[in-house]
């Protein structure tokens, strides 16, 4: 996120938490030492604003139509929830490298969805542009997977 964008995060977020002026401006001066004014904030000090910000309470949200929200469906839908769940399975069983975050994981299901069906007819360009038959597919994949090396599958969630 660039400068300016952090910049109105945090103004947006000062008014998402109903924040009186002297409030904010106590805030800015204890983590971003002494500054005043959020224009004043280097990186790593809009951030540690940004954090206690979010420790207040606030979350950030895409706006309602925005490329971002657009984006966040795909994220959110059952067909990559399950995914997740079988790339961790498969982890579990050390089948693929456990991945060390979320984002992680979504990159090497997204690698190894561009692999399965990057030469299908259409081609896969990214798991985000998936059809519905092709997260089937994936899924099932996944699935035959899973079975051959022994990894649990099904059975309730499970949170990583």
């Amino acid at each position: 996120m660039d400068a300016i964008a952090e910049i109105k995060l945090i103004h947006v977020a000062k008014g998402a938490l109903h924040m009186d002026d002297a409030t904010y401006r106590a805030i800015l001066a204890d983590k971003g030492a002494g500054a005043t004014s959020s224009t004043q904030l280097t990186a790593p000090q809009r951030q540690a604003v940004l954090q206690h910000l979010k420790a207040c309470g606030f979350v950030a949200k895409a706006r309602p139509g925005s490329p971002a929200a657009k984006a966040s469906g795909w994220v959110r839908s059952p067909e990559m929830t399950k995914l997740r769940a079988l790339w961790w399975a498969l982890a579990d069983v050390q089948a693929v490298t456990r991945p060390a975050s979320h984002q992680a994981c979504d990159d090497a299901l997204n690698a190894w969805a561009v692999r399965q069906l990057g030469t299908a007819t259409p081609p896969l360009a990214a798991l985000r542009f998936a059809s519905g038959e092709q997260m089937r597919q994936l899924i099932e994949a996944l699935k035959q997977w899973a079975h051959r090396v022994g990894a649990k599958v099904g059975g309730g969630a499970r949170r990583h």
